[in-house]
C-alpha cells in the first residue's frame, strides 16, 4: 500500500535527477530548496512596501508564487503540480517581458500588472491545452526580455543614460549558469541517485535563480519613484516645516 497521498494522482511527464520516495513529499530535496524563493519574496516584498515602490511589488510576488508552485510539483510528482510548478515560471518570464516593455513605452504600473496578468494567463492557457510546452514558452520569454533588455541598453547608450546595466547581467549570468548545472541533470550528467534527497543540480537551481529574483530587483529599482502618495507626505512636512 502506498504511503503517498499522490498515487493516484496523474504522474508529471518530467522528472530530474532526485528519485521520488513513497511519502508526502516524494523529491525531499526538490522541494524544500524551494524556501529560497520565499525567504527573497518576504525580503523584496518588505523592500518594496518599506520604499513604496508599488510596481516592484510585482517581483516579490512572482518569487513568492514561484516557490509555492515549485514545492507543489516536486513535493507531489503528479501533472497538477507540474502545471503549478511550469506555470509559476511563467511569472518570472511575464514579469522581466513586462517591465522591460514598460520602460520601452512608458507603461503605468496599473497598465504593466495588466500586461503581465494578460502574459501570465494566455502562458497558463497554452500549458493546459499543449501539455509540453511549458519549458520551450519559458524559454522564448526568456530570450524576449534579453533580447528587449540589449535595444534598451543600446538605446540608453546613445541617450547618454545613466544606467547601471551591471546587476541585471550578473542575474542573467547567474540564470544561464544554474541553468547549464540543471540540464546537467536532465541528461544525467554527475547525477548520483546516492545523494540526490539532499543536494543535486535542480537544487542549485532553485537556490540560484531565487537569488537572480533579488538581484534583478535591484537592477529594477532605478527605474522606479515613490507613489504619489509618498510624495504628498514629504510635500505635507516639508510645508510643516517651513511653517515652524
Amino acid at each position: 500500500m502506498s504511503l503517498s497521498p499522490w498515487s493516484t494522482f496523474e504522474p508529471a511527464n518530467v522528472s530530474f535527477c532526485e528519485p521520488r520516495i513513497d511519502g508526502w513529499i516524494v523529491e525531499p530535496a526538490n522541494a524544500w530548496s524551494n524556501v529560497a524563493y520565499i525567504a527573497v519574496a518576504v525580503w523584496l516584498l518588505n523592500r518594496a512596501l518599506r520604499d513604496r515602490r508599488q510596481v516592484l511589488l510585482l517581483i516579490g510576488a512572482t518569487s513568492f508564487l514561484v516557490g509555492l508552485g515549485s514545492f507543489a510539483f516536486h513535493a507531489t510528482g503528479t501533472f497538477i503540480g507540474q502545471y503549478c510548478d511550469e506555470g509559476s515560471m511563467f511569472l518570472i518570464s511575464s514579469l522581466m517581458v513586462t517591465l522591460s516593455l514598460r520602460r520601452l513605452r512608458g507603461w503605468s504600473s496599473s497598465t504593466s500588472v495588466r500586461v503581465y496578468v494578460a502574459m501570465s494567463a494566455f502562458s497558463l492557457v497554452l500549458l493546459a491545452v499543449v501539455k509540453t510546452s511549458g519549458i520551450l514558452t519559458f524559454m522564448a520569454q526568456i530570450g524576449t526580455a534579453m533580447g528587449l533588455e540589449l535595444y534598451l541598453s543600446i538605446l540608453a547608450r546613445r541617450r547618454a543614460d545613466k544606467v547601471n546595466y551591471r546587476p541585471l547581467w550578473i542575474a542573467f549570468g547567474m540564470y544561464w549558469g544554474a541553468s547549464l548545472v540543471w540540464f546537467g541533470d536532465l541528461f544525467r550528467v554527475a547525477c548520483k541517485p546516492e545523494i540526490a534527497h539532499v543536494f543535486n543540480g535542480h537544487v542549485v537551481w532553485h537556490v540560484v535563480t531565487a537569488l537572480c529574483l533579488a538581484v534583478y530587483y535591484r537592477f529594477e529599482e532605478q527605474f522606479t519613484r515613490a507613489s504619489p502618495l509618498v510624495a504628498a507626505s514629504e510635500c505635507d512636512a516639508a510645508r510643516l516645516t517651513q511653517r515652524a
